[in-house]
């Protein structure tokens, strides 16, 4: 191995390609240096930089090659995950609204029958109630004498009540106290005993609990 060979070997670190060596050569043979010659030395330093650095842009352009292709199939996979959601969502909108359609055409079907029905009832209650207004005229002034003689009744029992001494105790006793709000027990405590209720106040005082029965 010559010993330019030898150098580029050296500052390569690899077998030096043949036309590698006759660019040097050709240098050497135009500038006329001898191989002991320092600028040759230089020349050769310098030249094994322009070896190392030539296949760099095929590096890059390999790497971005390689990094444009996993895009590629990166956005690829993106792509064909949108587009199936995508299918699935509209297949979801689709479903709904045809859901929601048939749930209106329900409701509107139930309206429209219920309107029939309400228009058959009101004409069933007309018709009834054109028959039977002079039957209901009847038994209407029937319970308005019932009434009227129910009326005059209890308005005599409750006068005779009145002027009893349980009546005449109990108007005492009104007069005394409120009966209405006895009665409501509002703010005290309740207690049923069977179908009776008694309102059951508490005497802060006394120590001690009273009561009535209010139902």
């Amino acid at each position: 191995m010559k010993a330019i060979d030898q150098a580029l070997h050296a500052l390569i670190q690899r077998e030096p390609a043949p036309e590698e060596v006759a660019k040097f050569y050709k240098i050497k043979e135009i500038c006329g240096f001898s191989e002991h010659d320092s600028v040759w030395a230089l020349l050769l330093a310098f030249g094994h930089y322009e070896i190392l650095y030539k296949d760099i842009p095929n590096s890059i352009t390999e790497q971005t090659r390689q990094v444009l292709a996993d895009h590629k199939l990166a956005l690829e996979a993106t792509a064909e995950a949108v587009e199936r959601a995508v299918k699935a969502s509209l297949i979801e909108s689709v479903a709904k609204t045809s859901r929601e359609m048939a749930n209106k055409a329900i409701e509107t079907g139930k309206i429209l029958a219920n309107q029939e029905l309400r228009r058959k009832f009101i004409f069933a209650l007309v018709v009834a109630f054109t028959v039977s207004v002079p039957v209901l005229g009847l038994v209407a002034w029937g319970a308005y004498q019932a009434g009227e003689r129910s009326a005059r009744g209890e308005i005599a029992v409750d006068a005779a009540w009145v002027q009893s001494p349980d009546g005449r105790a109990a108007k005492a006793f009104a007069s005394f106290n409120n009966v209405r709000a006895m009665l409501d027990c509002a703010g005290f405590e309740t207690r049923k005993d069977g179908s009776a209720v008694y309102c059951i106040p508490y005497d802060d005082k006394a120590k001690r609990s009273s009561g009535w029965r209010i139902r």
